[in-house]
């Protein structure tokens, strides 16, 4: 990870950098959450987004790396910092399905009743668009 990490500091461009490493960020994010270690999972999820989510407009596979730090910061009930998310790019739907399904599940009041259901009901219409254009 550090000689990928100088690599992209160093400004270089590649496939390796975008599909590798950001592999590389997501096999971390997602076996840190699975083995519990939160700080290092999210700290992982955050790198990946900041990597994957300025070229997923004109590499929109990149989606399926963004909704990462949504799922970890559901996995370890982070209702506040899922609240904090910005809502994902356009180009991104999978990405911004999750993030409309980590809001609406968070448990607490922080979000009345109108509104669970108003984001339950985006997110139904965000799955039926992306089922309908999938098929």
């Amino acid at each position: 990870m550090r000689a990928d990490e100088r690599l992209a500091a160093s400004g270089a461009k590649s496939f390796y950098l975008v599909a590798y490493y950001g592999h590389n960020l997501h096999f971390l994010a997602v076996c840190n959450a699975i083995a519990g270690n939160s700080a290092q999972a999210i700290a992982a999820a955050n790198n990946l987004y900041a990597h994957a989510s300025p070229m997923v407009k004109e590499i929109p596979p990149l989606d399926g790396f963004l909704y990462t730090p949504a799922m970890v910061l559901a996995k370890f009930e982070r209702w506040n910092d899922i609240l904090a998310l910005p809502e994902p790019a356009f180009e991104a739907p999978i990405s911004g399905t999750v993030w409309h399904f980590a809001r609406w599940r968070q448990p607490n009041q922080k979000l009345s009743i109108g509104s669970r259901l108003c984001i339950g009901k985006n997110l139904m219409t965000l799955v039926s668009r992306f089922t309908t254009a999938a098929s």
